[in-house]
């Protein structure tokens, strides 16, 4: 039996659920009120969604690790606050090869320093995608000198035939959707669709 090599990942989407939208990075800094008309139709609100969204594409932009897709929830869009941010992004292997799920696992017991950000808590949890096993990394953060609290739930997926793997990052400051972002990770975890190259 030929063994094929693995291949490289050439797409991937998602479903946004109710109340979210995605978009390709950089799309937003133009498209950012035809993506707020899709959570609001309120004239007298999407300047402000539209402002948060344009914000949150700038945040993400790092030419060092682009994403390949982005998103925003959006459950009180008359608030015009962004509670909940995606970003997925694809993970080259190391020379020795890719994450295995073990080694994704012992993250959640040393996780990596960040500059200038302390980790308060840390957790993981082996899964299984329809786009392959998964593991899904809860940590809490908070900036040095700061009370702020930032619950980051970061899915590593690893897709049968590619040795890449893919980072989906969410993001909330917000207190009261640290639960509900992690309902919110699920419905789009179980969404994606990988597509690799010649497939």
């Amino acid at each position: 039996m030929t063994v094929q090599p693995p291949r490289p990942i050439s797409d991937v989407t998602w479903t946004p659920p109710p109340q979210w939208v995605g978009w390709v990075p950089g799309a937003a800094q133009a498209d950012a009120e035809a993506l707020a008309a899709q959570v609001t139709d309120d004239p007298a609100v999407i300047p402000g969604v539209a402002a948060g969204l344009r914000a949150l594409d700038t945040a993400w932009s790092d030419p060092a690790g682009a994403p390949v897709t982005m998103g925003a929830w959006l459950p009180h869009p008359a608030a015009g606050v962004v509670a909940g941010s995606l970003v997925i992004r694809l993970i080259s292997p190391d020379p020795d090869g890719r994450l295995s799920p073990e080694a994704l696992l012992a993250l959640a017991q040393h996780p990596p320093r960040r500059m200038g950000l302390r980790v308060l808590e840390s957790s993981a949890a082996p899964g299984q995608l329809a786009a392959g096993p998964a593991v899904l990394l809860v940590t809490d953060l908070t900036a040095r000198f700061s009370r702020r609290i930032v619950r980051e739930y970061t899915w590593f997926v690893l897709p049968p035939g590619t040795d890449e793997t893919l980072m989906c990052q969410f993001e909330t400051d917000q207190a009261w959707a640290f639960e509900p972002l992690g309902d919110q990770t699920n419905l789009i975890t179980d969404s994606l669709i990988v597509t690799l190259e010649g497939a």
